[in-house]
């Protein structure tokens, strides 16, 4: 009897998993070898894995060692480091201190392997509650793209922790009705950094997952009190920290990454001033970024109030994604966040999915992949760029606009499903399937 239209091929499997396997392989191999040939052992700010030597390695060290890393005079001393430890939460140190038990030199390279093997289980997890087939091949294929574009090509040689933060931030999004423990574990992970955490405590509490918002919360300090209280001691009081917070802040707004109009900013407010030259001050931009958040949060609650068993559909979490990457400080390598709303609008939108004004979804696709390729960031097309009166738009402004363009076409279409007739109109959810994880439920 011949084989059903459904029927699967053992050997063309095989043959796309061991090619796919290959293909990450290959391009994991290219990204080491090209990683370790400029490694340097100077303290400046140059090389690759530079940030994890300086926002990882070090300053867990720091606090194991008994200096005080929000210090940026005592961290300079003590360490080679190239810049200052950034305002990361305590909850940071902690997740990264056992790497201080190993020498720079193998920490490096065991962060190195963990981060590849994070970006599979990204890849993993984004195709899965996306409702894709979950296979070696799909899986390894998408981690290859992941590790070519252009978030995934910086975390990896930067050595940033982004990857686990972005599964902290889906963990939460995805559990946190249904499995509030696991959410609370996921907002946790989030929390490290806090231009991720303290978005996604709001957002999770627009869509009335309290539970896990708050024990997260409550878990996140109480772990950070516990670390405060070893710094307060190493700073020689409360008031000696704070003025250490305060000199590390500092520092860290005047460094040129910082400040309005860096060349390695994606978010609105540095876009903006990229692109029009206006320099308003930190103060306007975080105002903007707030106004632009709370637009946002409301209509992330109108969204949960209209479909409560919707906050896992493609708008409800291209919305959650958005609003955390574009009012406020990030960076490229912080779009890998956009895996797991990429994956849900590169397959066909399911029948129970919100109707898209006419071209919209298709537009905010292109935009996203635009964003991830990230090809003004380019270094031939960059220098191109900006020796044209085209300047404006070289480095991270074109990736900027397509995620503020993203934003705004997202907004819309969640405003008038927001006002749909929930019974003229299809839902905006269904019940995908849940993170993979083990353990309790």
């Amino acid at each position: 009897m011949p084989a059903g239209p459904d029927a699967r091929n053992p050997a063309r499997e095989w043959l796309l998993a061991l090619g796919a396997v290959l293909v990450f392989a290959l391009v994991a191999a290219w990204l080491a070898d090209d990683t370790w040939s400029d490694i340097r052992t100077s303290r400046l700010d140059g090389g690759w894995l530079t940030d994890f030597r300086d926002a990882i390695y070090y300053p867990a060290l720091a606090l194991r060692e008994g200096v005080n890393p929000y210090d940026p005079s005592a961290f300079y001393s003590a360490y080679p480091v190239g810049q200052e430890f950034p305002l990361y939460s305590p909850v940071h140190l902690v997740v990264h201190m056992p790497l201080t038990l190993l020498s720079l030199a193998r920490a490096r390279a065991v962060y190195f392997g963990l981060n590849l093997g994070l970006i599979i289980l990204l890849s993993a997890t984004a195709l899965r509650l996306a409702r894709h087939q979950v296979t070696v091949a799909s899986v390894f294929g998408f981690a290859a793209l992941l590790l070519l574009s252009d978030p995934g090509f910086w975390d990896l040689r930067s050595g940033e922790p982004t990857l686990l933060v972005v599964l902290g931030v889906y963990l939460a999004l995805a559990c946190a009705r249904e499995r509030p423990g696991w959410g609370a574990v996921g907002l946790v992970l989030a929390l490290t950094k806090p231009t991720f955490g303290v978005v996604l405590v709001l957002l999770m509490c627009c869509r009335r997952e309290t539970r896990a918002a708050l024990w997260g919360t409550l878990t996140a300090i109480a772990i950070s009190a516990v670390v405060t209280l070893r710094l307060v001691d190493l700073a020689g009081g409360i008031a000696a920290l704070i003025d250490s917070l305060r000199d590390d802040l500092e520092v860290t707004s005047r460094s040129p990454q910082s400040r309005l109009g860096s060349s390695l900013r994606i978010d609105a407010p540095n876009t903006l001033a990229r692109l029009t030259r206006v320099r308003p001050g930190e103060a306007v931009a975080t105002l903007a970024g707030l106004v632009l958040l709370a637009v946002g949060a409301w209509l992330v609650w109108r969204l949960h109030r209209h479909d409560p068993t919707g906050d896992r559909s493609e708008l409800a979490i291209l919305l959650a994604a958005l609003l955390i990457l574009v009012p406020f400080f990030h960076v490229p390598y912080d779009e890998l966040l956009l895996a797991w709303p990429l994956a849900l609008l590169l397959r066909r939108p399911l029948r129970d999915a919100p109707p898209w004004p006419r071209a919209c979804r298709g537009t905010v696709t292109a935009l996203l992949v635009v964003a991830m390729v990230g090809p003004t960031r380019w270094e031939g097309v960059n220098d191109a760029l900006s020796r044209s009166v085209l300047a404006r738009l070289a480095g991270p402004t074109i990736p900027g606009l397509c995620l503020l363009a993203a934003l705004l076409l997202t907004s819309w279409t969640a405003w008038r499903a927001s006002r749909a007739d929930p019974e003229r109109s299809p839902g905006i959810a269904s019940t995908p399937h849940p993170l993979p994880s083990t353990g309790p439920g």
